[in-house]
């Protein structure tokens, strides 16, 4: 059965089936071993890991009263917060094709000029302002979540 815990709960004889995050945050070739030495133990500690997964059908399981989560509770939560996130986003009313056209060609102009501006930055070694491009995108989504056709309705 497999456990997700912290790695201040690891102890040598336990087997890591997998960690938690990106490969390149553990100090180690492989992702599935029997901790079995003092010096692994360490260097997971040190590294930027923060959870592994252990098989506790391979190695020693935690200790009554550590925190741990099942694969399956791990999925329930996770479930439990992408419901949450898509929840709390309510999509903008739909609008009629004719006025989201109209908005669709300010949009398109804004759009244009965000992108020279951004290459002009870009070409004069300046850094992108990042608020500026996510409040248009996010402009452009509720547009396209508005009325679909909208911004491939407009000839121009």
């Amino acid at each position: 059965m497999l456990k997700r815990i912290a790695v201040t709960e690891l102890c040598l004889g336990m087997y890591i089936h997998e960690f938690c995050g990106s490969w390149m945050d553990h100090p180690f070739w492989r992702g599935r071993f029997l901790l079995d030495n003092e010096r692994d133990l360490q260097r997971v500690l040190d590294s930027e890991v923060h959870e592994v997964w252990i098989d506790v059908s391979k190695g020693l399981d935690v200790a009554a009263g550590q925190a741990s989560q099942t694969v399956e509770e791990v999925e329930a939560e996770t479930e439990a917060r992408l419901q949450a996130v898509a929840e709390s986003r309510t999509p903008p009313p739909r609008a009629s094709l004719d006025d989201e056209v109209q908005r669709a060609l300010k949009l398109c102009a804004q759009s244009k000029a965000a992108v020279v501006q951004m290459f002009s930055d870009a070409r004069m070694g300046q850094a992108i302002l990042l608020d500026q491009v996510t409040q248009l995108v996010d402009e452009i989504s509720d547009s396209v979540l508005r009325h679909p056709n909208a911004l491939i309705a407009w000839p121009g």
